[in-house]
Order: structure tokens, then sequence, then C-alpha cells
């Protein structure tokens, strides 16, 4: 099978949403499929949040691959018609941070739009999505909570496995 897998990520920076795309990619060639890995590029700030996402929904890899793995928001709105999500998390600033000093938008008019925006176009996206995992049953649970979809959780492969051992407590 021919699978995209796409993200977004923030130039030089590396960690565990990086990791999951990269371990996910070794792991499906291993398992003899053609893999395409888009990194995108994405800055996380809300106020500029919304032309971003619109350069995404833009993009249709429909005809390049039989499946579309969309990791990190908002890679979630490219179009495809055989997508499925791994969702590993909101764009916490306009959902569970809202209320707190972490939000990166004033509670204004103007604000409240933009992010009304951003959930609109994630509601899109999990619609037309044929499946949504989660790495976590933490972001299942949001998921139900803030978009009242359903999820099925994936726990991500961990590259080499044999690296890491338990010797006790």
């Amino acid at each position: 099978m021919r699978v995209i897998v796409a993200s977004t990520v923030v130039p030089f920076i590396e960690g565990g949403g990086t990791f999951i795309v990269d371990w996910l990619d070794t792991m499906l060639r291993r398992h003899g499929h053609e893999v395409e890995t888009l990194k995108l590029p994405f800055l996380s700030s809300t106020p500029l949040m919304l032309e971003q996402m619109l350069s995404l929904r833009l993009m249709d890899v429909g005809d390049r691959a039989d499946r579309l793995i969309c990791i990190r928001p908002p890679a979630h709105l490219l179009r495809h018609p055989r997508k499925v999500l791994w969702f590993i998390h909101h764009h916490r600033e306009v959902y569970d941070l809202w209320d707190t000093p972490f939000r990166d938008v004033p509670d204004t008019p103007w604000g409240r739009r933009h992010a009304a925006a951003i959930i609109r176009a994630d509601e899109v996206a999990f619609a037309e999505s044929l499946a949504i995992y989660t790495n976590s049953r933490v972001v299942g649970d949001r998921l139900r909570r803030f978009n009242n979809v359903e999820s099925e959780i994936v726990y991500p492969p961990i590259l080499d496995p044999e690296r890491f051992r338990c010797d006790g407590y």
C-alpha cells in the first residue's frame, strides 16, 4: 500500500510529535508499505493559525497514495478520500487552555471568532476522516469532551524496543 504520513512540525524542534512520525514511517516500511512522509512547517500560534490552516486545506493529495495518515494538526485538514487521523493533540489554546493564562489570543469578539473558526475546521477534518485514533486516553477524552468525537487509542510504535528494559524498581 502507498501511504502518506503527514504532520506539521515546528522547524528545528524535535520531540514526541516528530518521533511518532519518524517511527511510524520506519514501521510501515518494515511491513512492506511504500511511504512518503510530509513534514509541513508550522508555527503553533493562534493568531497565525487560520492562514496556515487554509494553506494546508488547499492541498489535495488524494491521487498520490492509497491512504493518508495525519498526525499533528492542522495536517488533518489535508484532503484525501481515505484519510485517517492519529490525533496527538488539539490546538489546546482554543480548547482546554482557553480560560487560562496560556491562551494566546484575547477573550474579545475577534479572539472568540478566531477560536471558533479553528474549532470548526477541526470538526470538518474529523467528519471527513474514515477513522480517528489517538495516542493516549487523555487525548481521546479531550476529543470526546470538546468535539463529541469517539476515537480508538493506538499507542505509538517504539523504534528498536529492545533498547528499553526494566531491571526492577
